[in-house]
């Protein structure tokens, strides 16, 4: 019988959806381009915020949360006959994106994390 790294499959399958997603450029690199970015333009490409919170500096803080579940099935024996026995994984994909709003309006700082990080790419007039 054939072990499955879970964790290892479901790593390659996240980076490769984020990958087609963004055409390969990493969240890191999409989220950069917007910092300094107007907070009305934010909210018009990516919608309400799932919490706004707000700093000791008076900066807001608008956080983005994506998930959800998905059913994994795995082969776990090899069994006579086309299926085998199969084993159903639930996996939850994930994404938590932080946006600082500094006092101006403008986004400052940008944080992320998640296993499956494909953020919204602003777009340039």
């Amino acid at each position: 019988m054939k072990m499955i790294n879970l964790h290892r499959a479901w790593t390659i399958l996240a980076f490769a959806s984020s990958c087609l997603l963004t055409n390969c450029a990493s969240p890191a690199t999409v989220l950069e381009g917007w910092e300094g970015a107007a907070e009305s333009e934010l909210i018009r490409n990516w919608g309400q915020p799932n919490h706004v919170s707000e700093n000791t500096n008076g900066e807001k803080i608008f956080e983005y949360i994506h998930e959800k579940y998905i059913s994994i099935p795995l082969q776990i024996s090899n069994l006579p006959g086309p299926i085998g026995q199969l084993e159903f994984h639930d996996l939850k994909i994930w994404c938590r994106t932080r946006f600082k709003i500094s006092n101006d309006g403008s986004i400052g700082k940008i944080y992320f994390e998640g296993n499956a990080c494909a953020p919204i790419k602003r777009e340039f007039p």
